[in-house]
């Protein structure tokens, strides 16, 4: 299976071994590797597993900036999600290449990619820990909604979002107090 879709000034693709090098040499500061895993710690459990895709995000000059695996039929612990479901793990932005928008565009490029990839599939569901409030940021300006959150995940709260790829659109409109 190999897809490529080429968005603005970036692309996002099933992984290809060519790219190894790159994610081997991929960065994360510490304190973001306490909430992503770094891509060369996932790859080859993501490659032996039919039901996850490794997938790189490139800038125009062909450079790997991002990473993320996209699991299908996965279900956190603790959530009650449909089965037919795709969840988005392990997203991260090379640190070099991390303040152009890069982790903006591949999340908002992100559920075409999918539809492209899992046709069948509608919904799209990722997992990030509370306290990373620069990420769950990113995810909301997607369009992805907050839907649950957990109170005890490996280092505190967790926080469930959804995007429906059915509608394309997730309203982030929130009444205010009195509304009905």
């Amino acid at each position: 299976m190999f897809i490529k879709k080429d968005f603005d000034d970036i692309t996002v693709q099933v992984f290809e071994e060519k790219y190894r090098d790159a994610l081997n040499q991929f960065e994360l500061s510490e304190r973001q590797q306490i909430y992503s895993s770094l891509p060369q710690t996932v790859l080859d459990d993501a490659l032996k597993d039919e039901n996850r895709i490794a997938n790189v995000a490139l800038n125009k000059e062909g450079k790997v900036v991002g990473f993320f695996v996209l699991h299908r039929y996965y279900q956190h612990e603790g959530y009650d999600t449909p089965n037919n479901v795709v969840y988005v793990r392990s997203l991260s932005v090379n640190e070099k290449f991390q303040g152009h928008g890069y982790g903006t565009k591949m999340m908002m490029f992100l559920p075409e990619y999918v539809q492209a990839l899992f046709p069948d599939f509608t919904h799209l569901y990722l997992v990030v820990d509370a306290e990373y409030q620069s990420a769950w940021n990113v995810y909301e300006r997607a369009g992805f909604m907050h839907t649950a959150t957990k109170e005890e995940g490996p280092i505190g709260k967790e926080r469930l979002y959804y995007l429906d790829l059915d509608s394309k659109h997730v309203s982030s409109l929130r009444l205010k107090e009195g509304e009905v």
